[in-house]
């Protein structure tokens, strides 16, 4: 019996590898299948936080299906609609909460 990938098996999956892992700030996901194409947007390089990412996709490979292929951005302070276009939003950090920057407390 074959198994089918769905976007909410991925987001169940990208969630549960990347939420505890600062430097990722989303997960992108592009493709209906056969292949999904998923990236991780972080803002800077870091060769430890690549190497963690990695790791992390191994595990997301194998949990939920061998067609997915991965790509790591540094975002630099581009907007994402620059680096990842029309795909979807599967996973992202949730905003900090707190003052906006422009706001002067009283």
């Amino acid at each position: 019996m074959s198994s089918t990938v769905t976007a909410p098996d991925i987001a169940t999956a990208v969630g549960q590898a990347f939420s505890d892992l600062d430097a990722v700030e989303g997960v992108y996901l592009c493709g209906k299948g056969p292949v999904f194409r998923l990236f991780t947007v972080i803002n800077d390089d870091s060769e430890d936080v690549y190497d963690r990412i990695y790791e992390r996709e191994k595990r997301i490979k194998h949990s939920v299906a061998e067609k997915l292929r991965f790509s790591v951005i540094a975002r630099h302070g581009r907007s994402i609609g620059d680096i990842v276009g029309g795909c979807a939003a599967i996973w992202q950090r949730a905003p900090q909460h707190g003052l906006c920057p422009n706001v002067t407390s009283i």
